[in-house]
């Protein structure tokens, strides 16, 4: 195997070998860098045991249970970074494996997509003079209307809170973090990925986040610092002279706080994405030729938020699917509830009724019969059948009885 060589091996024996000797021992029997080999198994979805499963191993403990099983995935093989990786061989393996095997990279998106996404990165360049995204343009003069409040307004000098219009004064992103020449190549760098981002389909928002497929994802920029020795100047000087000539008088002073150190930006910058990743400037190479490992990057934080809001977006309809459900269960259980009491009060009204037939039958077959009227039989028997649910009688006065209702008999008249 030559130093710039890729290690191709298939991703189900790379899965049982690492399972049987540990990411340790297969980095050691391949000749393969340990931390890029970490990075690969997660980029090809391929699960490995904890430094707990090994011990525990080791201690005879069944750990049959632990091993997560390989999910599908399209990929036969797997491309791993040898031990004697190096940057100055960075591009040549990551564009074979970019441009060479391309179902190794970004391989979430379709086969159509991520081929223009390649065709892409084979075209990339930055150019410092070329013309300027609208965002860009509208970034640039908001930092010029910064700039020249700062010169006008003590409070912003000072970093005041600004009592006059009732808030805090912030820079512009980035302007804090870089120098005046690092600011100048933050915008080359983004004004080269909003553009790709956009021939890509994407979008790219006012506050300098790009939206890739349907997700936003967005980077800061920083520039490494270094220190020296502080030169006192006149004044500190002065300052440190009055007070030593204090504390010989014995009078009370106070020691000036003179710091020690002078921070000055040191060109290098760095790029750091919203999952802690980063890519900063080394000896080798800069930000600016690195634009391919940006793009992937950023590809892989939408993918991770996609799967992120799918997650949410699940979660919410299945809350959603809940609260209807309850919604549903309540409303039926109130509609069973009305028909279940008004069947009990149809059954009473039957029950009066045959109380009321029964109560003038024995009134019939009593001695006191002859000393009520037949009118009052005929009536109190009319009665009992406008009571009773199963004849529902209309009563000239009454009307008809709504025998599902409460039986309080006279509610229902006015």
């Amino acid at each position: 195997m030559s130093n710039t060589s890729m290690v191709e091996i298939s991703r189900q024996q790379l899965y049982d070998e690492i399972w049987k000797i540990s990411v340790a021992g297969v980095a050691k029997k391949y000749n393969l860098h340990y931390a890029k080999l970490l990075e690969s198994l997660k980029a090809y979805d391929i699960p490995y045991p904890s430094s707990g499963y090994w011990a525990r191993a080791a201690c005879g403990k069944d750990v049959s249970a632990e091993r997560m099983p390989l999910t599908q995935n399209d990929l036969e093989n797997v491309y791993l970074y040898p031990a004697d990786y190096s940057f100055s061989q960075r591009k040549k393996q990551e564009n074979s494996v970019v441009f060479d095997a391309p179902a190794a990279v970004l391989p979430f998106l379709e086969e159509e997509e991520r081929g223009r996404v390649i065709n892409e990165l084979k075209k990339i360049q930055v150019k410092p003079n070329a013309k300027i995204h609208p965002v860009l343009a509208a970034y640039k003069k908001s930092i010029e209307a910064w700039k020249q409040r700062q010169k006008n307004d003590a409070y912003i000098k000072r970093g005041r809170y600004d009592y006059y219009r009732g808030q805090k004064i912030e820079p512009p992103v980035f302007v804090s973090e870089v120098s005046g020449a690092g600011l100048k190549r933050v915008i080359a760098i983004l004004n080269t990925l909003y553009k790709i981002i956009e021939r890509l389909g994407g979008d790219v928002r006012p506050d300098l986040s790009m939206k890739i497929r349907k997700d936003v994802v967005s980077v800061r920029f920083s520039e490494g610092q270094d220190k020296k020795l502080h030169e006192l100047t006149k004044q500190e000087a002065r300052m440190l002279l009055e007070y030593k000539e204090k504390v010989k008088s014995q009078e009370y002073a106070s020691k000036p706080q003179v710091k020690k150190y002078d921070y000055y930006y040191n060109g290098k910058l760095r790029i750091k994405f919203s999952n802690g990743k980063y890519i900063r400037d080394n000896e080798q190479e800069k930000i600016e030729d690195r634009i391919d490992e940006i793009i992937l990057e950023l590809y892989g934080i939408s993918e991770e938020c996609r799967i992120e809001r799918e997650k949410r977006e699940e979660e919410h309809r299945k809350y959603l699917e809940e609260q209807h459900r309850k919604k549903e269960f309540a409303e039926r259980s109130e509609i069973e509830k009305e028909k279940t009491q008004a069947l009990i009060n149809e059954a009473k009204d039957y029950q009066i009724a045959s109380e009321i037939r029964n109560y003038v039958s024995a009134l019939k077959e009593s001695r006191h019969s002859d000393e009520i009227e037949t009118e009052w039989f005929q009536w109190a028997e009319k009665k009992a059948d406008w009571i009773d649910p199963t004849i529902s009688l209309e009563d000239p006065w009454l009307g008809k009885r709504n025998h599902g209702a409460d039986n309080v008999f006279f509610r229902q008249l006015p």
